[in-house]
């Protein structure tokens, strides 16, 4: 035997070498299709994600800036109005002021900072909403609020009881 052969079926070691270079043009074609195949499967799931955790941080903005409203009335003694405005997808703090010795507080409501964008494109307020939080706690109108958040696909109903209780329901 030449000392090109192997002990394995007479077979030299270039042919054996030559054989196993690469992957034919046939199994490349069925693994990018597998891919492909895969991939198209895996879009509508993670667009159906998208929206979903889309519309859940739109709950979470919405349900923090009221129990954020509710907490700053409380603590300052003085009450707190919060806006929802539809057409912009923003909310708006406003606050009284206390009077000078501190009894008591003023009669108008005084913006505090800028309008606060809190949703995406893909979502939508369902109206225009506004909320007035007093220093006991309790929330006006009377009766409590609803308002609806969606996202096309889905909507959530978010609504707010006499004393700041926030509840969310997604169907």
């Amino acid at each position: 035997m030449n000392r090109r052969t192997s002990e394995m079926g007479g077979r030299t070691r270039e042919s054996r070498m030559r054989g196993s270079r690469g992957f034919t043009l046939i199994e490349v074609v069925v693994v990018v299709a597998i891919a492909m195949v895969m991939m198209a499967a895996a879009v509508p799931v993670v667009q159906a994600s998208m929206r979903y955790f889309q519309l859940r941080s739109g709950i979470s903005a919405v349900t923090g800036a009221i129990q954020s409203t509710r907490y700053q009335a409380i603590f300052q003694g003085c009450p707190y109005q919060l806006a929802f405005t539809a057409a912009t997808r923003s909310y708006q703090v406003s606050s009284t002021t206390p009077l000078a010795g501190g009894v008591g507080c003023t009669a108008a409501y005084v913006a505090v900072g800028g309008a606060v964008p809190i949703f995406g494109n893909a979502l939508t307020l369902g109206a225009d909403t506004t909320m007035q939080f007093h220093p006991g706690g309790s929330v006006t109108p009377a009766g409590g609020i609803a308002m609806t958040v969606g996202n096309g696909a889905q909507v959530a109903t978010i609504s707010v009881s006499n004393y700041g209780n926030v509840n969310v329901t997604m169907p």
